[in-house]
């Protein structure tokens, strides 16, 4: 009988997840070729709710019950639910369903041919690095650039599927629910339950704060809440039990990255307030100062009370990471140093970087000790691409969003008044992310590339639809002779 279960435990079980995974894709297939927009739906909701799985910070180390769906599950996965998901629904509901998407309104995606670009540079680097010592799986994993790839195949994904007046609607009314439930639930936990327990601060550097969200994609959609509350309260008229559900819900995302410990998240709120500062008209921006004088000195008081230590200076208690004193006059201490080794190994192989699975040179590990001897990675998006594939990855990275600015200057007047408050709640939350783009880790984490993909096929797509580029007697003709599956709903 032991000799049975033992069978069963060495070859059953990694069988049964083999089968479960080719039951997800199987399901995967079909979904998304014949409904595709249910899937989608599946997909949103689980990037705007579930938070990303990381045990960094976690006292327990667990990683918490759904977020396991971000990596490879009970370990025999190849890869996890999320990516097979993903590759499902881009490969059989964009690529083999790309028929009916040319042939409909134009929904062209301006950014496509970047991303495409990406790829083909990702695929030369994975043929060169596989006679190398590492395994493929390796090659592919997050930690070097596939996420940009990832990011491409959603944005591909959302312009194949939200095409009409009824997706953005219904969109609408979706992003609010999720997003509302998430604010509601971070400041709860927050209030009774002892804040986020990945809480690095306090877990590890025994700082004993609370904070509402680790997960900086959090802070970011917060942000894409307060875009959103903020036109629609200074901007459009709307009712007075509009207004009170706008306010109570903008408070609740303010409220949330205000209680953070988190630089990035600060810094991203104030770049957001900032931004509708400037799109806001004329006569409505003094409720944004008025808001701002109010909000920061409570903010402020609050953030520094947040520790008693009598030993640390005021910028200590209001940016608990960050050092001053002794510790501070050592430059080995500080991020910069992490970026000016990994610049060392760069200029080494300045044009196409070392690899997917590179890492950058270090002869000492003294100020760096927070890497545990992986060097992988850079605290900047702009910098990890750079180390991994070098000024030709960098160009086209940055290309990705330069066009996306250049579209959405140029086609801005096209959008809908009905749809500004969304396409202006989306600007937002890409502008809180400028912070962690610059001095975070974004690019190996799968959850903010697929929120911040989100936040820039959403604008482009209410340019297009406002565009109405095809005369509506095209339309109806290829209506009647083409048979079109039904677009998202959401």
């Amino acid at each position: 009988m032991n000799e049975v279960i033992s069978y069963l435990m060495s070859y059953g079980l990694p069988v049964l997840a083999l089968l479960l995974a080719l039951a997800i894709v199987v399901l995967g297939i079909g979904l998304s070729t014949s409904i595709p927009r249910y899937f989608v739906v599946i997909f949103l909701f689980m990037i705007l709710v579930v938070p990303q799985a990381s045990s960094y910070g976690m006292e327990s180390g667990d990683i918490g019950n759904f977020s396991i769906l971000w990596v490879k599950g009970s370990k025999s996965f190849f890869f996890p639910f999320f990516d097979m998901l993903l590759a499902s629904i881009w490969f059989f509901g964009v690529v083999i369903g790309q028929k009916w998407v040319k042939n409909s309104i134009d929904y062209s995606n301006p950014l496509s041919k970047w991303y495409i670009a990406f790829g083909f540079m990702f695929l030369g680097h994975l043929i060169v690095t596989m006679f190398g010592t590492k395994s493929l799986l390796y090659q592919l994993a997050g930690v070097g650039v596939i996420n940009v790839i990832k990011q491409g195949m959603f944005v591909a994904i959302l312009f194949a599927t939200i095409r009409t007046e009824r997706d953005i609607k219904l969109l609408f009314k979706f992003i609010l629910i999720c997003l509302a439930f998430n604010e509601f639930w971070g400041l709860f936990r927050y209030a009774f339950m002892g804040g986020d327990p990945q809480n690095i601060y306090e877990t590890t550097e025994k700082l004993n704060v609370k904070i509402t969200f680790f997960d900086i994609n959090e802070h970011i959609l917060a942000c894409l809440m307060i875009g959103i509350c903020t036109w629609k309260l200074l901007a459009e008229k709307i009712t007075g039990l509009e207004k009170f559900a706008y306010s109570i819900m903008g408070a609740m995302a303010l409220l949330v990255p205000l209680l953070s410990a988190r630089r990035t998240a600060q810094f991203g709120v104030m770049l957001t307030m900032a931004l509708l500062f400037i799109l806001l008209p004329k006569g409505r921006r003094f409720p944004i100062i008025l808001v701002l004088a109010i909000a920061l000195p409570i903010g402020f008081a609050s953030v520094a009370g947040r520790t008693k230590d009598p030993t640390k200076s005021l910028l200590e208690k209001v940016l608990l990471d960050v050092k001053t004193g002794d510790e501070a006059a050592d430059p080995r201490k500080t991020r910069f140093y992490e970026l000016e080794t990994a610049w060392k190994t760069v200029k080494e192989n300045p044009f196409f970087g070392v690899g997917p699975s590179g890492e950058f040179k270090v002869t000492s590990d003294v100020g760096l000790e927070y890497h545990k001897g992986s060097y992988g990675f850079v605290h900047s998006g702009y910098g990890h691409v750079l180390l991994k594939t070098g000024f030709v990855g960098l160009f086209i990275f940055l290309g990705i969003y330069i066009i996306f600015i250049i579209n959405i200057f140029k086609g801005y007047k096209s959008i809908q008044v009905k749809h500004k408050a969304l396409f202006v709640g989306c600007l937002s939350g890409l502008v809180s992310f400028v912070p962690t783009l610059q001095g975070g880790t974004p690019v190996i984490e799968i959850r903010t590339m697929l929120v911040t993909g989100f936040l820039m096929a959403i604008p482009l797509i209410l340019i297009v639809i406002g565009k109405k580029s095809v005369p509506k007697v095209a339309e109806e003709l290829f209506l009647n002779t083409v048979p079109m599956p039904e677009a998202i709903v959401v």
